[in-house]
């Protein structure tokens, strides 16, 4: 299974572009070079959080992973636990 992973990670070229996030209480603002996307909080459905990022899950192996690498500290961190309390129940 891992390696399933990591190959449809690697096949998929929208893994190779930078994201740029954006959090508030209106949602999560996605853009990349070929996408501009807002998703509002309703479009989640759950979260999992490990020791190294947090998966936003909308369906059956449908989800948005974030990286806590990219938060530039812990308080950081701290406001998006707050954030997806608030707005995923």
């Amino acid at each position: 299974r891992p390696l399933q992973i990591w190959a449809q990670f690697r096949q998929n070229p929208k893994y190779r572009e930078t994201y740029h996030l954006e959090f508030s209480d209106s949602g999560v603002h996605f853009t990349t070079p070929t996408i501009d996307s807002r998703l509002a909080w309703t479009h989640y459905n759950r979260v999992i959080e490990s020791e190294r990022v947090f998966i936003l899950i909308y369906g059956k192996m449908m989800y948005t992973v974030i990286p806590k690498r990219a938060f530039a500290s812990e308080a950081e961190i701290e406001a998006f636990r707050d954030l997806i309390r608030l707005h995923i129940s």
